[in-house]
């Protein structure tokens, strides 16, 4: 594969998203940065997805298209790592747009530094474009060797220390990774639909054969928030794939010999996991849902991570969440999850 030094390689994955595909990729033709390819992969879209995709590959030169089997975002990635003729590469959600001047910060900042990754911030909009939440780190970072990467950085992924929210997003969007880096180390993207997060396991990869990597104060990535996404959509085995990823990132704490600190930032995260399983509950029945969350409640791996963790460093509604998961209150979760309190 030939690789064109300065191209930025962006891979968009396309299902079902007519509404919104022409936007994103107009606020990509819109960068004040110009030397980039736009590949759309449409997953096995039922709407008229692909035939925006084709459009807009016959309407602009720099945008190529693939037209794939439905197999999810993760596996659409990899097709788009299969074809991409850039140095670098960014992946961005159809639903999702950027701001103008995205590319142009994360390339400058990753070649100003010598840097293998460079990671931006992002801001969460609602369907009315309202803002909800901004995800935004407020200096540069700079992790300039594998230790520091590993000791530091890496933590920061797995999440939030029990006193203050000081996670790196897990997910991939304003990020900019190099190609060789992928290509040489065999990197690729698994389902969404054997993990929780494709994404942090695909990060945490890529991070173990980095050698330096930055956090720049951008927010150039504007998230839909999308209630009918396959994120947010009811999926009757998160809990089991929210154990399931737990227990593989133990398995990355005890490769890379990371400390005591480092699992209750993973536990941290696991409970915000936890009470997404049991939010989602309300879309069920009273009865479902409270047969759902008492299985929930009495799992062994879920007391035994709740059993040492230090409950009272954590803010009032989360100490008052996990005091009721310990205490196995399934009727007042159930309750709780009906009137959308949690």
């Amino acid at each position: 594969m030939i690789i064109i030094e300065k191209m930025i390689s962006i891979i968009i994955p396309v299902y079902n998203t007519e509404k919104y595909i022409n936007e994103c990729v107009t606020s990509i033709l819109k960068q004040s940065y110009k030397d980039y390819e736009i590949i759309l992969v449409d997953d096995g879209s039922t709407d008229n997805s692909p035939d925006i995709c084709n459009h807009l590959a016959k309407q602009y030169d720099c945008v190529k298209v693939i037209h794939k089997k439905n197999e999810g975002a993760g596996i659409a990635r990899n097709r788009g790592l299969s074809i991409a003729k850039g140095k670098y590469v960014t992946f961005i959600d159809s639903d999702d747009y950027i701001g103008s001047e995205m590319l142009e910060s994360l390339l400058k900042n990753i070649e100003d530094r010598n840097s293998d990754l460079c990671i931006g911030g992002t801001v969460s909009i609602n369907l009315n474009r309202q803002i909800i939440h901004t995800e935004k780190y407020s200096t540069l970072q700079i992790y300039k060797n594998k230790d520091e990467i590993v000791n530091n950085l890496i933590p920061r992924i797995f999440g939030s220390s029990p006193k203050k929210h000081d996670a790196i997003k897990i997910g991939n969007c304003n990020n900019l990774f190099k190609m060789d880096i992928i290509r040489k180390n065999g990197l690729a993207f698994e389902s969404e639909r054997r993990v929780l997060s494709e994404d942090l396991i695909w990060l945490i990869n890529y991070l173990m054969c980095a050698k330096k990597a930055i956090v720049i104060n951008s927010t150039e990535y504007y998230v839909r928030v999308n209630q009918t996404s396959m994120t947010h959509r009811y999926n009757p085995e998160r809990f089991k794939l929210t154990i399931i990823q737990y227990e593989r990132m133990e398995d990355y704490i005890k490769l890379l010999e990371l400390d005591d600190k480092t699992i209750y930032r993973l536990k941290k995260q696991f409970f915000i996991n936890i009470r997404e399983c049991i939010k989602q509950e309300n879309n069920c029945n009273f009865l479902n849902a409270y047969s759902h969350i008492k299985k929930m409640v009495n799992n062994e791996k879920l007391l035994f991570i709740i059993s040492d963790y230090p409950i009272n460093q954590l803010g009032y509604k989360q100490k008052i969440f996990l005091k009721l998961l310990r205490k196995k209150r399934k009727t007042i979760l159930c309750l709780l999850t009906k009137l959308k309190i949690i």
